[in-house]
């Protein structure tokens, strides 16, 4: 895969790796297969274990120190949103805005 480069002041072509764009590629369907899942009822954390299972089919591994969040009047709030596991039970509400 070749991509183009925007800089300022230079452009270059630029050959993405076989590894990343095989990380590329785990890291864009478990987000479109998750927020189709996003129904008021449903749970976050299973959101979460449906993001692990599928990338660690792919052989890579979640990374558990970042997670999603909750947004509000603020950006950063309360649900954390992880992205394996079911560690976040909450159940999502009518008005509910997360990232992740």
């Amino acid at each position: 895969m070749v991509v183009l480069r925007i800089l300022p002041g230079h452009i270059q072509w630029v050959t993405i790796p076989e590894e990343a764009r095989h990380l590329l590629q785990v890291t864009k369907e478990p987000c479109i297969r998750v927020s189709n899942k996003k129904r008021i009822g449903n749970r976050l954390g299973d959101n979460g274990h449906a993001i692990q299972i599928f990338v660690e089919t792919t052989g890579l591994s979640v990374v558990r120190d970042f997670c999603g969040h909750g947004i509000g009047p603020s950006l950063h709030e309360e649900p954390q949103v992880a992205h394996f596991g079911s560690q976040v039970r909450t159940q999502i509400k009518r008005g509910m805005v997360t990232h992740g």
